[in-house]
């Protein structure tokens, strides 16, 4: 029993073995900060750790006095790391309000040092107010607030001016724009009626190219043609030389019959001249119808009707004729040969110019 009032009674101890040391003896050796220890709560911890050690064992049949003392001193080491948590807590709390007691002291001085500068500038001015120099330095800022007001009604004068003639300037700035968009509206339409002009020219030029390119087609047609028409005509001129070659050798021919018929003349009695013209002219008739079928012309009587013989008798000028005054019934045979030989002269003539 003796024991477990020793071991329950640590206060006593506690009070028994501490010393009491003043604060300012502690600030001497250099310590401004000390740890307190509360007797009464570690007194309290200590018994409410024997008391949970004691109902822990409590329905047991023999009590171990070790066993109570480890017990305790278990609960009491979780009761302290409850308590010191507890302080830690409690310290942080603590420290928070001395930092913002701290915050507002130096607010506090801050705020006392402005005022000690406004009273002893309060002062400063109640001195300067009273000196004779105010007096001056009012006449001073008089005197430089009318020129600044003087400068500034000329300021306002000049920026009114200014203003005047940025209006003006605007102004003749908005018609210069107005004709400006009203030249560029006529340059618009300009523009248009000159592209549209130029669509027209182009329409004409791909017309006027579109019938050069028929006529240069129709022109090589024609060239074509005219060429197959060169070449018909040359044929034909081939076909009329041949037909003037095969003209020619038939007159040779009359030629030499003529040149033979003097001698039957002469053995003839009389002769007719008109039936020896007739029966010549139907020889001619012959030659030239065979001459028309060769060249592809026509032969018929309207042709042989429309041709004229007066030409071979009148492609020469000094030609004689006296074929109308020749009585041939009366003559006699030499007359006749007379004839056919200057009918023979007349033939040779155009015969042998055309040769």
């Amino acid at each position: 029993m003796q024991q477990q009032d020793k071991v329950i009674d640590v206060r006593g101890v506690l009070e028994r073995n501490c010393t009491t040391t003043s604060v300012d003896e502690l600030r001497s050796q250099g310590r401004s900060r000390v740890k307190v220890i509360n007797a009464k709560q570690i007194s309290a911890l200590i018994e409410e750790a024997v008391a949970r050690a004691i109902d822990a064992l409590r329905n047991s049949s023999t009590v171990d006095t070790n066993a109570v003392l480890e017990a305790s001193r278990v609960e009491f080491q979780k009761l302290v790391a409850e308590r010191e948590e507890e302080l830690r807590e409690v310290r942080a709390e603590k420290l928070a309000v001395e930092q913002e007691r701290e915050a507002l002291r130096s607010e506090v001085a801050e705020k006392q040092a402005l005022e000690d500068t406004v009273q002893r500038a309060r002062e400063e001015l109640q001195r300067v107010l009273g000196s004779p120099a105010l007096e001056d330095l009012e006449n001073v800022l008089r005197g430089f607030a009318e020129r600044e007001r003087g400068e500034e009604t000329q300021r306002a004068e000049s920026l009114h001016r200014e203003l005047e003639e940025l209006d003006a300037q605007s102004r003749e700035l908005a018609q210069r724009l107005e004709q400006s968009s009203r030249e560029n509206d006529e340059a618009r339409r300009a523009q248009q009626r000159a592209e549209a002009e130029l669509a027209a020219l182009k329409a004409e030029r791909d017309a006027a190219a579109q019938a050069l390119q028929r006529d240069r087609a129709e022109l090589e047609s024609r060239r074509g043609a005219f060429a197959s028409q060169q070449d018909a005509v040359r044929g034909a001129e081939a076909a009329s030389n041949q037909a003037m070659s095969a003209i020619l050798a038939e007159l040779r021919q009359l030629k030499d019959t003529v040149e033979k018929a003097p001698a039957a003349v002469a053995q003839a009695p009389a002769i007719d001249a008109s039936k020896m013209m007739e029966s010549l002219g139907e020889a001619m008739d012959k030659k030239l119808d065979k001459l028309g079928r060769k060249l592809g012309m026509s032969s018929g009587p309207e042709l042989a009707a429309g041709i004229s013989f007066d030409g071979l008798f009148a492609s020469s000028s000094n030609m004689e004729s006296n074929l109308e005054q020749v009585e041939v019934k009366e003559r006699e045979g030499g007359s006749i040969q007379d004839a056919v030989a200057r009918m023979k002269a007349m033939r040779l003539k155009p015969t042998e110019s055309d040769s």
